[in-house]
Parts: structure tokens; C-alpha cells; sequence
């Protein structure tokens, strides 16, 4: 591959960031070229897989590489990803099977990922779950989450929308000391204005998880909604909270 002006480039495998270990990624049959007189490099890749921190892991399928030095359009792809998938080994499902996210949708000519010369543009992830537990700090129930229209410019703030429910939640399930629970959860995040809501549906009760929290004497607190932020806002809207005090 290549000619005169050019330089060809073919591997089974590149290891990035060798000897990284907090991070560490590697292409799977990369192919392309140099353009030795004006600089440009193209690159293709059947396969990207990252780890980071032993914790995330991603697996990308069809990743390009598109660098001119000359392009001077800002809104050129420089890095195209078509699709992946986003791994969180700390989350787990009803099964004990690591949380998966999907990112893109070739079908749809809706890439996981594009980085242009000024910004990137994320593509759609959403994330369903009839059930996943977080190192036994938090049951969720019908877990629901959409990433929607996730972009960045140069110069800009970052925007897009983040959307999420559960049907139910727990906290610390199954402690013998303290637990607690929702009966819903909703709320979003508009990024780039920070602003949030947050909508938790009783009951939400506080309890030793050994006694109900309806046998016992308790103490009512009600929240109204609460606005803060400094040029954006957070809404939280909290059901009556009902905490049980240890039975002496």
C-alpha cells in the first residue's frame, strides 16, 4: 500500500498508551496511510478496546481517522466511531451481568461518535435495566436513561440533555443497620445550563432494616420544592420523608 508521496501503514494490532495503568486501549487491524507532502493521515480500524481504571471498559466497531493539516472547515470529522458499547463493571443487573450501554445506530446513520476539528457529537446511549445493584449501595428497578443530543464546540458550553427513571430504589439493600428506599424516581439534566430536577415518589422511608418502619415511632419531615444554582438551577421535589428513630 502507498506510493512515492505516501506511506502505508498495516498491523494486526496496535497497543495504545503502553504500560498505562489506569488506561489502556488497543486497535484491532489498522490500515491506512501518510500522506508524506502535505501531512494528512488516514486511518481505519476494525476495532477499538479501552479499559479505564479496571472499571469501564469499551468495545468500538469501525473507527476512521481523517487528519488533513490543510482542511480548514472547523466542522470536519477528524475521528469517526460508528458504533460501541460502554461496559460499567460495577453496575450489575438482576443476573450479576456487568450494566452494558449502546452508542450509536449505523442503521439509523447515527455514529457513536464523531470529533470534529471544533467539538465532537455524542451519539444517542440509552440504557435499560429491569434490575441492577451498585456494590450492594443501591438496588435500582427499571432503570431508564436517555442521552439526547450530546455536543460540544470550541467556544461554547457543553449541550445536550440527560433523561432518567426507575421504577423503584434502594439504599444500602439488604444492611441490618440502616436501608431506605423510593417508590419512583425521575428526573433530567440539562447540560451546558446546569439545570436538573429531581422527583422522588413516596414512600421514601428510613429504617433499621431488621423491623418495618411502620412499627415503630416516627418523625415526619416534609420538603417543599428548593431552587439553587448560579446560572442554572437544580429542582428537587422530595415526598414526605418518615425516619425511625431506634426502638430503645
Amino acid at each position: 500500500m502507498g506510493n512515492a508521496n505516501s506511506i502505508g501503514l498495516r498491523a494486526d494490532r496496535a497497543i495504545l498508551f503502553p504500560g498505562n495503568g489506569a488506561f489502556n486501549a488497543s486497535l484491532e487491524a489498522p490500515q491506512g496511510t501518510i500522506n508524506l507532502n502535505t501531512g494528512a493521515v488516514v486511518l481505519q480500524a476494525a476495532s477499538l478496546e479501552a479499559d479505564i481504571g479496571n472499571a469501564v471498559s469499551l468495545n468500538a466497531v469501525n473507527v476512521a481517522l481523517n487528519f488533513d493539516p490543510a482542511q480548514t472547515n472547523p466542522t470536519a470529522p477528524v475521528i469517526t466511531i460508528l458504533s460501541a458499547t460502554l461496559t460499567v463493571g460495577s453496575l450489575r443487573d438482576g443476573n450479576n451481568q456487568a450494566l452494558t450501554v449502546q452508542i450509536g445506530n449505523p442503521d439509523a446513520g447515527q455514529p457513536a461518535l464523531v470529533v470534529r476539528r471544533n467539538g465532537f457529537t455524542l451519539g444517542n446511549p440509552t440504557v435499560r435495566s429491569p434490575a441492577f445493584v451498585i456494590d450492594g449501595a443501591l438496588a435500582v428497578t427499571n432503570l431508564d436513561v436517555a442521552i439526547n443530543n450530546v455536543s460540544y464546540a470550541v467556544g461554547g458550553a457543553l449541550a445536550g440533555s440527560i433523561a432518567f427513571s426507575a421504577g423503584s430504589l434502594a439504599l444500602f439493600p439488604g444492611n441490618s443497620v440502616l436501608t431506605s428506599g423510593a417508590a419512583s424516581l425521575t428526573g433530567s439534566i440539562t447540560l451546558g445550563q446546569a439545570n436538573a430536577s429531581l422527583s422522588l415518589a413516596p414512600p421514601m422511608c428510613f429504617w433499621p432494616s431488621a423491623r418495618p418502619c411502620a412499627s415503630r415511632r416516627r418523625t415526619s419531615v416534609s420538603s417543599p420544592e428548593h431552587g439553587f444554582g448560579n446560572g442554572g438551577s437544580m429542582t428537587v421535589r422530595l415526598p414526605t420523608l418518615r425516619i425511625c428513630p431506634p426502638v430503645r
